[in-house]
Parts: C-alpha cells; structure tokens; sequence
C-alpha cells in the first residue's frame, strides 16, 4: 500500500465559479469531500487563466482570485495557475511583448499579496505550445526570470517536466539548462513521462497517440525519455516542496511502481535549505 500525502484538486473541470463568482452550494461540496480525510490538498486553477492577455486581463485576474479563495477554504497550500502565452507576432514585437510582461509582473505581484493574505502560494506552471505555430509559449528559463523580477514570497513556480521537454525541444533549446533556474523557485512539481516530441501528426485516439510517443502523454516515469535521475542529481529545489504525479488514469495498474520511483527520485533531491 503506497501512503499519499498530497492529492491535487482540478478546479478547472467543477461547477464551483459561475461568472467570476463562488457557488456556495458547490463550494461546500468541495468542503465536505476535503473535511476529515487524511490528507493535504493542492488546487489546479482555470487552464485559461492567461495573463498576457491584455484584452481580458480583468476576467483572469477575478479567476484568480477565485482560485485563491477556493484554495483557502480547504487549506491547500499551493494554488497552480499558468504562465502567459502570447501570439508569435506579439512575441517578435519587443516593446510590446515586454509590456505585456510587466503588466503580468503587476499583476501577479498584487495577486500574491491576495495569496498571502489568504495563506496560499501561488505556483506558476509552464507551458508547451500546443496551439499553433502562430502562438508563442515562453520557455522554463523565461518563467523563471519573470517570477525572480516579481519577487513576492506567495508567487512560486511549479515545474512540469513534460512540459518543459516538449517546449525546450520545439524551440531547440537545452532542456537541462532550461529548468535549473526554474527548478530553483518550484516550490511544485508536475512529474509525468514524455518523448518531448509536440503532437503535430494525426493520430485517431489517445492509444495512437501513445503508440508513437507524441505529445503531452502523462505517461508512468520509464515508459517516456525524460531523464528524471539527471534532474534530480544535478538541479537544487527550493524547501517545501510537494510533488504530484500528474499520471493517466489508463496507466492505474502502474501507480504503485510510479509512486515508489519518485519518492527515489524525492529522496535524492538537492534541497536549498
């Protein structure tokens, strides 16, 4: 029997926000699942929440917010919320792309103050470009920056692996190197297995796509090429960490052995006390 300390709650696929507001009736449900259990929670966020997306900033912002509050109510620590994505064209416009980004670092700066004063820490995800070619997704190293130039003790990171995998080989860019920094303000981890390789062939179902080791897989840790020993013997995690094994549910029959590889792989972490 494997113990599980953390269980991460997907808020993005729950009826608990209608127009930007709490439904307390939904909300309570949440409550009355998490009380009592043995058990430490974490929140995923809206999948949507983009703030680079200046048009429509204000609905993201009142998302996020959202988010936090939900996240307090049931004590969970860490709340994950995407980094921005931007269109190619706005990405290749300096002057404007760097506006966006410190209308992002406002942004998440006042958001963290919210955190904080609910207690929660916000954890910035990074992102692969699984839109299209005219969409540009900002690499690990990028994330990093942003989140040391905001500064705020309530804004982390959360770094998934695949994600960064995939995103590092599409831009051709070192994958190892990509992370070390973001590793260093992950306060969160997504760990899943991948090829790295960005879903761009057609493939019928989720078995085709498995078969020819395209896209995002959340595949059990062996079965892709992420090289997980490497990470965790060269890269330095910040304290409090939480791990969540981000795993297909087809893949049940391999949770044991996933669980018993990343405590190995926990166990050997270099932590920057």
């Amino acid at each position: 029997e494997q113990d599980i300390e953390f269980v991460e709650l997907s808020i993005y696929d729950w009826n608990i926000i209608c127009g930007r507001k709490i439904i307390t009736s939904e909300l309570n449900k949440l409550k009355n699942l998490c009380k009592n259990k043995k058990l430490n929670y974490t929140v995923h966020g809206e999948l949507s929440v983009n703030l680079l997306d200046e048009e429509n900033i204000d609905f993201h912002i009142e998302i996020l917010k959202r988010d936090i509050e939900i996240a307090s109510s049931i004590n969970a620590q860490h709340l994950v919320t995407h980094f921005g994505i931007t269109t190619l064209e706005i990405h290749n416009d300096t002057k404007k792309f760097n506006k966006l980004l410190k209308i992002q670092q406002e942004k998440y700066y006042e958001l963290g103050e919210y955190a904080k004063l609910n207690n929660v820490i916000i954890a910035v995800e990074n992102l692969f470009n699984f839109f299209n070619d005219k969409m540009h997704v900002p690499l690990p190293s990028v994330v990093a920056e942003q989140l040391e130039l905001i500064n705020h003790p309530n804004i982390k990171a959360t770094l998934d692996f695949s994600h960064a995998y995939i995103n590092s080989k599409y831009y051709n860019a070192k994958f190892i190197e990509e992370i070390s920094k973001m590793a260093q303000l992950s306060k969160h981890l997504h760990v899943h297995d991948s090829f790295g390789i960005l879903k761009e062939i057609y493939t019928y179902n989720t078995s085709e796509q498995i078969s020819y080791g395209i896209g995002d897989l959340h595949l059990p840790l062996g079965w892709g090429d992420i090289p997980f020993d490497t990470i965790f013997d060269k890269l330095l995690f910040p304290s409090g960490l939480i791990m969540i094994l981000e795993i297909q549910e087809r893949f049940i029959d391999y949770f044991p052995d996933t669980i018993t590889k990343a405590r190995k792989l926990l166990d050997k972490a270099k932590i920057n006390i």
